[in-house]
C-alpha cells in the first residue's frame, strides 16, 4: 500500500527462498526442489539465479529441464554451469505474483563422494524489468531493471532414507553395507546346501533396490529366474525369491514394498546343491542400485536417469564348526567325507555256524 507515491522506494526480496533434495547418495540422480515468494511482481523473462549448487556430475546445459508450479511460473528450460553450480531459471509468462509460494524442481546427478551441503543463495540480477506506460498510452520499457540481491536459502533439514537433516542440497554420502555376512548349512558334495545371508544397511534402502550377491560358483544348481528365498524379516524381499545364475554365479533380489530400514538386521536364505568334488569355498561380494525417484514441482513422480550404486565390498563369511568339523560354514566350502578306520571281522569260520561280523569304522 502506498508503493504509487512518487519515489516510494521498496527493495525487492524473497520473503521465502527454501531449497531442498531427494537424495543424499553419491551418483545419483537428485530433485532439487526451490520455492520461492517474491514481495513484488516479478515479469515474465526475469531471470533468477540459484547459486552455488557445486560438487555435481551434470555437465554444463543451456537446456536443463524444470518443472515449475502454478504452471508457466517458469520456463521448462534453465542454464546450468557446473563450474559455479548456478542454475539460471526464466520466469515464464505467467510470472511470479507478490506473496504467491512458487516452486520449482531440476535434476542434478550427485557426486561419486560424500560431501557437505554447499552454501546456496539466490538473486534476481538486474532483470526486474521496469514495464510503464506513459501518458500517450504506450507501454515502455525504463533502462534500468531492478534487482533482488543475493542472499542465503534456507535449506531443507528434514531426514532422508532414515538419515536426519540429510535433505539440504547437494549433502551426499556413500552408501555401504554396514554388515554383509554369509554362512552355509553343510559342506558335504552334493548335498543341499542352504546359505544364509545377513545384511544391515547404512540408510533405508528404498522398494526396488537390487541387490547382487556374486562369487557363487560351482554349484550344481541350474539358472533360475525363480529361485525361491525365505527372509526374516519376512517378504523383504520381491516374490520371495530372486534371479539365480549357475554360470556367473550370481543371485539377484529384489527389495519389496516398505524397503530395508537403517538398522535393521536382514537375513536371507536359499538353497543350492553343492558340487561333487571338493572345493575351498566361495569369496563373495555384494553390490546394490537404490532407485532415484521422486515427486516433481507439479506432483509427479519421477524416474531418475542414474540409480544410486552401492560399490562392491566383499561380503564376511562365518567362522564356525560344520558337522564337528572346524571352519566348515565358508560358503560352497565342500569336502568329500569318509572312514578314517574301516575295517571288518569274524568270530566263527566254521561252515554252517553262526558267525558275528565286526566292522569297525572311525570319520
Amino acid at each position: 500500500a502506498g508503493s504509487a507515491a512518487p519515489l516510494t522506494v521498496i527493495q525487492a526480496a524473497f520473503t521465502s527462498k527454501a531449497i531442498g533434495q531427494s537424495i543424499p547418495l553419491a551418483g545419483a540422480s537428485n530433485l532439487i526442489s526451490v520455492t520461492l515468494v517474491p514481495n513484488v511482481d516479478v515479469t515474465a523473462t526475469s531471470r533468477v539465479t540459484v547459486t552455488s549448487l557445486t560438487g555435481s556430475l551434470t555437465p554444463n546445459s543451456s537446456a536443463l529441464p524444470v518443472t515449475s508450479f502454478p504452471a508457466l511460473s517458469f520456463e521448462n528450460l534453465a542454464d546450468w554451469n557446473n563450474a559455479s553450480g548456478a542454475v539460471v531459471l526464466t520466469a515464464g509468462s505467467g510470472g511470479l505474483s507478490a506473496g504467491v509460494e512458487h516452486v520449482v524442481s531440476f535434476w542434478l546427478r550427485n557426486p561419486s563422494d560424500a560431501q557437505a551441503s554447499p552454501g546456496v543463495g539466490v538473486e534476481a540480477d538486474e532483470s526486474l524489468h521496469s514495464l510503464a506506460v506513459d501518458a500517450l498510452g504506450v507501454a515502455r520499457v525504463g533502462v534500468y531493471d531492478a534487482s533482488i540481491p543475493l542472499i542465503a536459502m534456507v535449506k531443507a533439514n528434514e531426514s532422508r532414507l532414515g538419515l536426519a537433516d540429510h535433505a539440504a542440497p547437494l549433502h551426499v554420502i556413500v552408501p555401504v553395507f554396514n554388515t554383509a555376512g554369509i554362512g552355509q548349512s553343510t559342506p558335504l558334495a552334493e548335498a543341499s546346501n542352504m546359505l544364509s545371508v545377513t545384511l544391515q544397511t547404512s540408510c533405508d534402502f528404498p522398494e526396488d533396490t537390487w541387490i547382487t550377491l556374486s562369487g557363487l560358483n560351482s554349484t550344481q544348481t541350474a539358472t533360475s529366474a525363480t529361485l525361491a528365498l525365505t527372509s526374516s524379516p519376512t517378504s523383504a524381499f520381491q516374490s520371495d525369491s530372486g534371479t539365480w545364475d549357475q554360470d556367473a554365479g550370481t543371485m539377484v533380489v529384489r527389495v519389496e514394498a516398505g524397503g530395508l530400514s537403517l538398522g535393521t538386521e536382514y537375513v536371507l536364505s536359499f538353497w543350492v546343491r553343492n558340487s561333487a568334488t571338493a572345493n575351498t569355498g566361495a569369496h563373495v561380494s555384494i553390490t546394490a542400485s537404490i532407485p532415484s525417484t521422486a515427486e516433481d514441482a507439479g506432483g509427479v513422480e519421477r524416474q531418475g536417469t542414474y540409480d544410486a550404486p552401492v560399490l562392491e565390498a566383499g561380503v564376511s563369511h562365518l567362522v564356525e564348526e560344520r558337522l564337528s568339523v572346524d571352519d566348515m560354514a565358508v560358503p560352497l566350502r565342500v569336502f568329500l567325507p569318509a572312514f578314517d578306520v574301516q575295517t571288518i571281522g569274524q568270530s566263527y569260520p566254521l561252515i554252517s555256524a553262526s558267525n558275528m561280523l565286526s566292522v569297525t569304522m572311525q570319520a
